[in-house]
Protein backbone atom coordinates (compact mmCIF):
# COMPACT_ATOMS: atom_id res chain seq x y z
CA UNK A 1 0.00 0.00 0.00
CA UNK A 2 1.13 3.85 -0.68
CA UNK A 3 2.09 6.20 1.82
CA UNK A 4 -1.32 8.01 1.46
CA UNK A 5 -3.46 4.92 1.23
CA UNK A 6 -5.93 4.59 4.44
CA UNK A 7 -6.93 1.43 5.31
CA UNK A 8 -10.92 0.59 6.78
CA UNK A 9 -11.87 -2.51 7.67
CA UNK A 10 -14.75 -2.90 9.80
CA UNK A 11 -12.51 -4.95 12.47
CA UNK A 12 -9.06 -4.52 12.05
CA UNK A 13 -7.11 -8.08 12.24
CA UNK A 14 -3.65 -8.53 13.14
CA UNK A 15 -3.93 -11.88 11.43
CA UNK A 16 -4.10 -10.42 8.12
CA UNK A 17 -0.85 -10.49 6.03
CA UNK A 18 -0.46 -6.80 5.67
CA UNK A 19 2.23 -4.46 7.05
CA UNK A 20 0.05 -1.43 7.59
CA UNK A 21 1.12 1.75 9.65
CA UNK A 22 -1.21 2.21 12.33
CA UNK A 23 -1.70 5.88 11.22
CA UNK A 24 -3.56 4.59 8.28
CA UNK A 25 -5.72 2.53 9.25
CA UNK A 26 -9.14 3.83 9.73
CA UNK A 27 -11.60 0.89 12.09
CA UNK A 28 -15.20 1.78 11.70
CA UNK A 29 -16.01 0.01 14.94
CA UNK A 30 -14.27 2.52 16.44
CA UNK A 31 -15.43 5.75 14.15
CA UNK A 32 -18.92 4.70 15.09
CA UNK A 33 -18.77 3.83 18.82
CA UNK A 34 -19.47 5.58 21.91
CA UNK A 35 -16.99 5.36 25.05
CA UNK A 36 -18.09 2.15 27.56
CA UNK A 37 -21.00 1.51 25.06
CA UNK A 38 -20.70 -1.98 22.62
CA UNK A 39 -19.50 -1.70 19.53
CA UNK A 40 -21.88 -1.89 16.70
CA UNK A 41 -21.46 -4.58 13.46
CA UNK A 42 -20.51 -3.63 10.01
CA UNK A 43 -23.82 -5.67 9.13
CA UNK A 44 -25.83 -3.06 12.05
CA UNK A 45 -24.48 0.05 10.51
CA UNK A 46 -24.96 -0.96 6.82
CA UNK A 47 -28.41 -1.81 7.43
CA UNK A 48 -29.27 1.75 9.49
CA UNK A 49 -27.05 3.94 7.78
CA UNK A 50 -26.34 2.73 4.47
CA UNK A 51 -29.76 1.06 4.04
CA UNK A 52 -27.72 -1.62 2.90
CA UNK A 53 -28.21 -5.47 3.90
CA UNK A 54 -24.87 -7.41 3.94
CA UNK A 55 -23.99 -10.26 5.20
CA UNK A 56 -27.34 -12.19 4.46
CA UNK A 57 -26.62 -15.46 3.56
CA UNK A 58 -22.84 -15.39 4.11
CA UNK A 59 -19.63 -13.62 4.78
CA UNK A 60 -18.10 -11.52 1.69
CA UNK A 61 -15.18 -9.67 2.59
CA UNK A 62 -15.37 -7.88 -0.60
CA UNK A 63 -18.68 -6.64 0.56
CA UNK A 64 -17.93 -5.95 3.81
CA UNK A 65 -15.13 -3.90 2.33
CA UNK A 66 -17.36 -1.55 0.40
CA UNK A 67 -19.80 -1.40 3.08
CA UNK A 68 -16.51 -0.10 5.37
CA UNK A 69 -15.30 2.27 2.89
CA UNK A 70 -19.01 3.45 2.39
CA UNK A 71 -19.32 4.46 6.03
CA UNK A 72 -15.58 5.98 6.09
CA UNK A 73 -17.28 8.11 3.78
CA UNK A 74 -20.56 8.70 5.37
CA UNK A 75 -18.96 8.71 9.00
CA UNK A 76 -16.65 12.30 6.94
CA UNK A 77 -19.80 13.96 5.56
CA UNK A 78 -21.95 13.92 9.23
CA UNK A 79 -18.55 15.34 10.86
CA UNK A 80 -18.66 18.13 8.49
CA UNK A 81 -22.06 18.81 8.32
CA UNK A 82 -22.23 18.57 12.46
CA UNK A 83 -24.21 15.60 12.77
CA UNK A 84 -22.63 13.05 13.53
CA UNK A 85 -23.04 12.73 17.19
CA UNK A 86 -26.43 13.31 16.72
CA UNK A 87 -27.10 9.93 14.56
CA UNK A 88 -24.76 8.50 16.55
CA UNK A 89 -27.00 8.75 19.52
CA UNK A 90 -29.80 7.92 17.60
CA UNK A 91 -28.24 4.03 16.28
CA UNK A 92 -27.50 3.41 19.48
CA UNK A 93 -31.48 4.19 21.09
CA UNK A 94 -32.42 1.90 17.91
CA UNK A 95 -29.68 -0.60 18.84
CA UNK A 96 -31.02 -1.23 21.89
CA UNK A 97 -35.10 -0.69 21.06
CA UNK A 98 -34.42 -3.65 18.36
CA UNK A 99 -31.72 -5.59 21.05
CA UNK A 100 -29.04 -5.21 18.06
CA UNK A 101 -31.16 -7.28 15.70
CA UNK A 102 -30.83 -7.10 11.99
CA UNK A 103 -34.61 -7.62 10.43
CA UNK A 104 -36.07 -6.78 7.58
CA UNK A 105 -37.92 -4.48 8.53
CA UNK A 106 -37.80 -0.44 7.06
CA UNK A 107 -34.28 0.83 7.90
CA UNK A 108 -34.60 3.69 10.59
CA UNK A 109 -32.44 6.49 9.18
CA UNK A 110 -33.79 7.26 5.67
CA UNK A 111 -32.72 10.56 5.57
CA UNK A 112 -28.83 9.85 5.77
CA UNK A 113 -27.76 9.40 1.99
CA UNK A 114 -24.10 8.73 0.80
Amino acid sequence: MGAGTLFTPSKFSPSLDLVVPQEQIIDTVELFHLPRQRKISLRFLSKHLLQKQIQVVTHCSVEDAKAAMDLYELYKKLKQEGTFEETLQRIYQIGRSCNWRVSDEDVVNKDVHL
